[in-house]
């Protein structure tokens, strides 16, 4: 016996269809203001953490998936303390490609640094959750997680969802890097900044610098720009847009 999908919800799908097309306008921001990342954010969290795409892909039957750089080879060097910073990214931003960030730790001059098989142009396809849990940072031995960027920039910047954990180690972690590293575009050439110094004294505020993307917020956009690529996600807004366009008929 087949079982019975669950009604479909104009209301929620035409909802999310907006918010889709908002994502899709954001993607590669040329200059993005405090106003607009708090919006964002509030949808990707109503994407990954509420479920709002599965109440509109569950009654058509499909099953959503999301590709996703393969970070494994990261995730292990960073455990074993090879790497002192990583971001996976895979993000296409100022016009520029940006595969992904790697710092090897270097403990003594004429240090050899340890090669390590990432490719950046491999993918994995991946569940919600797994997409969610999956390290697409790390510091020092620690990791970070890709829900552990979509909360800190949804807390952090829109200030709605402000969880009471939000002075947790792993929060102040990702509040530290971020505010000690940057991708600035000077000439219309990028420039990587990393301020030791900020590490210990990070900024209060989250507040958007011209002309330059941290390292977080650049994850974040990653994470947008890899929903945006996945095939499944592309067929249910196709379907939807088809359907809620006008003259339409089931």
């Amino acid at each position: 016996m087949n079982k019975k999908l669950p009604e479909r919800n104009i209301e929620i799908d035409a909802a999310n269809l907006a918010d889709y097309r908002l994502l899709q306008t954001f993607a590669a921001p040329t200059a993005p203001d405090n106003h607009a990342v708090r919006h964002v954010a509030t949808i990707v969290r109503r994407f990954l953490l509420d479920q709002t795409l599965e109440k509109s892909a569950s009654p058509r039957g499909i099953k959503l998936a999301y590709t996703a750089p393969d970070t494994n080879a990261l995730r292990n060097a960073t455990l074993a303390k090879k790497l002192a910073l990583f971001f996976s990214a895979g993000v296409q931003c100022y016009g520029f490609s940006i595969a992904a960030l790697v710092m090897q730790s270097n403990p003594y001059p004429g240090y050899r640094a340890a090669q390590i098989d990432h490719d950046p142009s491999r993918t994995v396809i991946l569940k919600r959750d797994s997409f969610l849990n999956q390290v697409v940072a790390g510091f020092n031995g620690s990791t970070i997680s890709r829900k552990d960027i979509v909360l800190y920039v949804a807390n952090k910047a829109a200030g709605v969802h402000f969880d009471l954990d939000r002075t947790s180690d792993k929060f102040f972690l990702v509040d530290r890097i971020r505010h000690s590293g940057r991708i600035s575009f000077r000439d219309g050439n990028p420039n990587i900044e990393f301020d030791l110094h900020r590490l210990i004294n990070p900024d209060p505020q989250f507040a958007i610098v011209s002309g330059a993307i941290d390292f977080v917020f650049l994850e974040f956009l990653a994470a947008i720009q890899w929903i945006l690529a996945s095939p499944t996600i592309q067929g249910l807004f196709e379907q939807i847009a088809s359907e809620l366009a006008p003259g339409h008929t089931a």
